[in-house]
């Protein structure tokens, strides 16, 4: 169980995600001053990794 606060400036979110003792887990941050939205997610010295069956494919969204 945890919280996630979110933080709108602009063009720009961040969402932090932390457990019940209020200890951070994970940063995620998005920028769409560019037009598109443009993420990227901090856990600090943890490394991530994209858990998906396409792989980051699966994760971009392409417009028709």
């Amino acid at each position: 169980m945890g919280f996630a606060a979110l933080r709108f400036d602009g063009p720009l979110l961040t969402i932090e995600y932390v457990d019940q003792n209020n200890k951070l887990l994970l940063t995620e941050s998005w920028d769409r001053s560019a037009g598109a939205p443009v993420g990227h997610a901090d856990a600090g010295t943890e490394p991530l990794r994209v858990v998906h069956p396409n792989g980051l494919n699966g994760l971009v969204l392409r417009g028709g």
